[in-house]
């Protein structure tokens, strides 16, 4: 077969996965903001009488519906991640993948389109339309309800700035990693991997400043790295950026050496 990259092969191949797993794919999404949804009317109307105006300068119902959407964003994100290779998690899915008529590139490139972008749009606006039909079952109950709003229009939402989606960005990158590693039950895996690293990373460092907190070159640390600290988020970005590229490289590359029997 031709290994460059065909646009007609990769879109029947793209028919193929919607075709396959986009069910199972949308029944997943679609439950877990119809459970959003669930939590959001619970705590909306457990929170107040519609009928009558809040006396307080501050209400906690916003941040509330804000931090629960960002966390259900997230990790929708991070688990369509951790599927992308999901396919390949048996002997009959590796033969099945490795006997479809299109190259490497072309089936790992409609993965990633379909597991990394495509769900965080669909959960992006999955959930603003959640918080929309909040408003609409207030509107329809109560029939001229006080101080009821979607979060998104109360809220600062400055949080989210490029470090933000960097972060996002490369945890992201991370999960499909994992997927390419743990083909079968890759969240929780690449979560247990991911505590175990940051364990050790924790203690290494802790040693590091235990050793070289007091010494006296610490107090004179050199311009560049003083630099580097007052640039810190730029240069995090740049170095989850980095990350990112090399993780969905190294998934790749892992995936391109796939093999009907997993070896070890």
């Amino acid at each position: 077969m031709n290994n460059r990259f065909d646009i007609r092969r990769a879109g029947h191949y793209l028919a193929y996965v919607v075709r396959t797993e986009g069910r199972n794919y949308m029944m997943k999404l679609g439950g877990t903001l119809a459970a959003v949804l669930a939590l959001f009317l619970i705590v909306s109307f457990a929170s107040r009488d519609y009928n009558y105006p809040t006396f307080s300068d501050y209400d906690p119902l916003p941040d509330f519906l804000m931090n629960v959407s960002v966390f259900a964003f997230v990790v929708i994100s991070l688990y369509a991640a951790s599927a992308m290779f999901s396919d390949l998690s048996d002997k009959n899915g590796r033969i099945g993948s490795l006997m479809l008529p299109a190259s490497k590139l072309e089936k790992y490139l409609v993965r990633w389109l379909l597991f990394i972008p495509v769900p965080m749009i669909l959960a992006a606006v999955g959930l603003l339309a959640v918080d929309g039909l909040r408003y609409l079952a207030i509107n329809l109950i109560y029939r001229n309800p006080n101080s009821v709003q979607m979060w998104i229009t109360q809220q600062d939402l400055s949080f989210i700035d490029p470090l933000f989606w960097a972060w996002l960005v490369y945890a992201v990158s991370v999960f499909a990693l994992g997927s390419s590693i743990w083909p079968k039950a890759s969240f929780v895996k690449t979560i247990l991997a991911q505590f175990l690293i940051g364990a050790a990373t924790v203690l290494l460092y802790t040693a590091l400043i235990s050793a070289f907190f007091f010494h006296e070159a610490f107090f004179h640390a050199p311009e560049w790295l003083l630099c580097i600290g007052e640039r810190i988020e730029t240069v995090g970005t740049c170095l989850l950026l980095a990350g990112t590229l090399v993780n969905f490289v190294v998934a790749y590359f892992r995936i391109a050496e796939i093999e009907i029997i997993q070896r070890w």
